[in-house]
Formats: structure tokens, C-alpha cells, sequence
């Protein structure tokens, strides 16, 4: 039996993907989808008028939407034929695999991928149910995040006052079985979804808590989880970050005045900076993010970073929502594009007066991203930047800007299909250069060399460089 190496090592190597696995792979599994195919708009705002398309299957003909369109099936109603009457299944099981419901999800899903669209889905009812629940921002489970590492299975994070965190569950610690059925040879989806399942309940997990050498059992009973989608700090600034600082501003004096840079060091001792690091666009963002804000506005520092990394984004109206607190009512957010017209419909501000206007010249805010940040992250980072509200720092962004909406299929599961494209205020196409950043961070650079964070550490210097700042 192999066991997790050193946690700090699995840790640190897998840093990226357990920063927002909390918020994602807790609901049976489609975080990886969530991430993949974006999320972008409630469900309900295409007209499928049903009444319109015939299903002549007994002649092979179709009559679609456009009265003039016709398609010919007979050739999948062929296919068809032949299977039932023909195919031979090698087992029993294999006939329910085989169903017409089955055969229909089936052809559906070859459809939509026809289209070539990495973000225009067939969702099963099975995963749509936890889709959905995931941009709700709640589910019912036990909040664990699982993760497989060098063939094994392991719990890379739990939500804050989950059941799984009650339990004494952490990261690291690698499950063998769930009610006594070995996770060996399982897929993941397999394994959350036994994990998974109604508030009351209970599911028995046999581990290897990390670090030791023998397996336990552990009884979770489930509950509603909800995912946090906030984090807040109020934070000082790095050593390194204060020489940094300090140097820049002696030598922008004409040369090393020691006695300004040493001024300056401590001004930037002094200094604090409220963190507000936001995981997603879940229906919940909204007043939590709005909440602290509150607590920043109290917080008495005129900076703000707003931590937007591994944010793989969702709703749209969350994103305007949230751009709303920092723009004046009537300013562009976003223009989305519909159609193959390419019909323009803005999003404006709805100035929520919420932040103080009069401490508006002194107050300065960072948008942290990188190349996770992603869809409505990306509206709110664009935003900001191009009205010169904030400066957005890391990487260039996913590049996700197109927009996507749910609608049910039958019984059969969830079409997730991309309706239009988003351009940031001034322009810019998101799907293709996403949002680059004022300030490129290179964690290579020498002078991150003794830092734990060389983004954070990018933001304060940037939010105490007076160059950066003057209009």
C-alpha cells in the first residue's frame, strides 16, 4: 500500500487546484465540468417553441423551427432499426444501458458536440442536478474535496463548518473505502457520488489520516452544505515588499536618500491591506462579497485587493451586482453580443452607494487574477480596469468570455448552450485576449525569491507605488 507523500509536498504542488476545489469537486464530481464549460446565466431565456418541430419519424422527415427547413433522419432512424433488431448485448446489464431514454441522451450528446464548442454541453439529469446546485452556491454532502494523487484517492480540502470538518476530516488524508466498498477501481465521479447524499444521513469512510500508517473509520452524517464563497484578512506587508517599496522611492529621488527610503519603510510598515478573495459567481457571492465590503469600509485602509485567482467565475448578473459597488450608476460593465447578427445588449452600472464617495481620490484597489481567473471574473476585473478603478494584477486571465444558459431537456438531463459573447467597456474580446494584467507577476524573478506569496506581494507594491496612481 502506497501512503500520501510529506502534506506540505502534496500541498505545494497541488496549491492551484485546491484553492478553489472546496467550492467545486464537493458536488459529485462536476467541478472539473463546472471549470471546463463555464456558467453564465439562469436557466429559462431561450424560446424552445416545442410546437414547432414534428417528429415524423414514419417518413424520415423533421420539420424544424423555420417552416422552410427540413432535415432529412432516415438514416438515423435507420441506424436505429438495425441496433434493435440486430445488436447482441454481452451481458444482461447491458440491454438497461441500452434503453430508448439512453439512446436518445445519446444522440443528443452527439449533437451538441458537433458543434465544437468546448462550452456548449449535454449535461445527464444525474450530474445536471449537481450542476445546479454548485451556481446555487449550496449543496447537500458532506463538503469534503477529493482529489486522486498517484493513483490513490485523497481529501484535498474541506468547507468551513462542513460535516467533514466536523468530523476532524483533512487535507491529505486518503480514503480507502466508503460503506465498506474499496474506492479501488472506481472513477472519481463513482466515489463522490456514493459519498454524496441527503441531510441525515450517514456514510462511513475507512482513511489513512495523513501521517499515520493504519486505516480508521470515520462516520460523517451529512448535512447542507453551503460554499463559502468569500474570505477576508486584513494584512501588513511583507519585508521584502517594505525594501522593495523603500528602495524605489529613494532612488526615484535622484539617487539612494537613505533617510526618505528609511521614511518610507516604515510608512509601509504601517500600511494595511484588507484581502477580499472571492472563489466564485454562486448566486450566494452576492451578499457575502457586500458584506465585506462593509467590513472594509470600516477597516479604516484606503487599499483593497480583491483576490480573483482560480475564480473560474458564474453568474452574470452576480458580476454586475458586484461591479456596481465600484462604478457610478449608468457605466458600462459589459456588452454582450447575441446572435449571428451579433446583436449589442449593454450591462450598466446600478450605482449601489454602499463604499464612501468622499474617500473616492484616496482609496485604491487591486484585482488580482491569473491564467485561472476566468468568465465573470473577467467582466469584473475588465470593468474595473478599463474605468480606471482598479489595477488589475498577475497573469492574463482564462480568456472565457462567452455566455451560457441552462435549459432542461425532457427528463433527460440539461443543455448548456453558449448564447453570446462578452466585450469589456472598452472593446476588448474577452474569449480571445481575456483581461491583461497592468502588472505582469514573474514568480521567477529573483526578488520573489524569499516570498510565500509573489502575487500578494505584487499588489501591495503596486498599491503603495504613488507613480501608479496619478491621474
Amino acid at each position: 500500500m502506497r501512503f500520501l507523500p510529506p502534506l506540505k509536498n502534496f500541498a505545494k504542488k497541488h496549491a492551484l487546484r485546491i484553492a478553489c476545489a472546496a467550492a467545486v469537486v464537493v458536488i459529485a464530481g462536476t467541478g472539473a465540468l463546472a471549470y471546463a464549460v463555464g456558467y453564465d446565466r439562469g436557466a429559462g431565456d431561450i424560446s424552445l417553441s416545442p410546437a414547432n418541430i414534428v417528429n415524423a419519424d414514419s417518413t424520415g422527415q423533421i420539420t424544424l423551427d423555420d417552416p422552410g427547413e427540413t432535415t432529412d433522419f432516415g438514416s438515423f432512424w435507420q441506424v436505429w432499426n438495425i441496433l434493435n433488431k440486430n445488436f447482441v448485448p454481452s451481458s444482461n446489464t447491458v440491454s438497461a444501458t441500452t434503453s430508448n431514454e439512453a439512446r436518445v441522451a445519446g444522440a443528443i450528446e452527439g449533437m451538441v458536440a458537433s458543434y465544437g464548442d468546448p462550452y456548449t454541453v449535454f449535461i445527464p439529469k444525474e450530474q445536471a442536478a449537481d450542476f445546479k446546485q454548485e451556481v446555487n452556491g449550496e449543496f447537500e454532502g458532506i463538503g469534503a474535496a477529493l482529489q486522486v494523487y498517484d493513483g490513490a484517492l485523497f481529501i484535498s480540502g474541506t468547507v468551513a463548518k462542513s460535516p467533514a470538518e466536523a468530523a476532524g476530516l483533512k487535507m491529505g488524508d486518503r480514503i480507502l473505502a466508503v460503506d465498506d466498498k474499496p474506492v479501488e477501481g472506481q472513477t472519481l465521479d463513482d466515489v463522490v457520488n456514493s459519498i454524496r447524499g441527503a441531510a441525515g444521513t450517514t456514510v462511513k469512510l475507512a482513511i489513512v489520516a495523513n501521517g499515520a500508517k493504519t486505516e480508521s473509520d470515520v462516520s460523517v452524517t451529512r448535512g447542507t452544505v453551503v460554499i463559502p464563497t468569500t474570505a477576508t484578512q486584513v494584512v501588513t506587508a511583507a519585508k521584502n515588499v517594505v525594501a522593495a517599496v523603500a528602495a524605489k522611492a529613494a532612488s526615484a529621488a535622484g539617487g539612494i536618500d537613505t533617510a526618505l527610503g528609511l521614511k518610507k519603510a516604515q510608512e509601509v510598515a504601517d500600511s494595511q491591506f484588507f484581502v477580499l478573495a472571492l472563489s466564485t459567481f454562486a448566486k450566494s457571492s452576492t451578499d457575502a462579497f457586500v458584506s465585506d465590503l462593509n467590513r472594509y469600509a470600516k477597516s479604516g485602509t484606503p487599499y483593497l485587493i480583491i483576490d480573483l485567482r482560480n475564480n473560474p467565475g458564474g453568474y452574470l448578473d452576480t458580476a454586475v451586482d458586484l461591479a456596481s459597488y465600484f462604478l457610478p450608476k449608468g457605466d458600462l460593465v459589459v456588452t454582450e453580443k447575441t446572435g449571428a447578427d451579433q446583436v449589442a445588449t449593454q450591462h450598466a452600472s446600478l450605482g449601489y452607494p454602499l463604499l464612501d464617495t468622499a474617500a473616492s481620490s484616496t482609496r485604491r484597489i487591486v484585482v488580482l487574477v491569473n491564467r485561472n481567473s476566468a468568465s465573470a471574473s473577467e467582466i469584473l476585473a475588465g470593468a474595473l480596469q478599463d474605468h480606471g478603478v482598479a489595477k488589475v494584477v498577475g497573469e492574463t486571465s482564462f480568456g472565457k468570455g462567452s455566455v451560457q444558459t441552462l435549459v432542461d431537456v425532457g427528463d433527460l438531463g440539461t443543455l448548456k448552450v453558449t448564447i453570446a459573447r462578452w466585450y469589456t467597456p472598452s472593446g476588448k474580446n474577452i474569449s480571445h485576449e481575456g483581461i491583461t494584467p497592468d502588472v505582469a507577476v514573474n514568480v521567477n524573478d529573483p526578488k520573489y525569491a524569499s516570498s510565500t506569496d509573489p502575487y500578494m506581494d505584487a499588489a501591495m507594491e503596486t498599491l503603495l507605488d504613488d507613480s501608479l496612481w496619478q491621474k
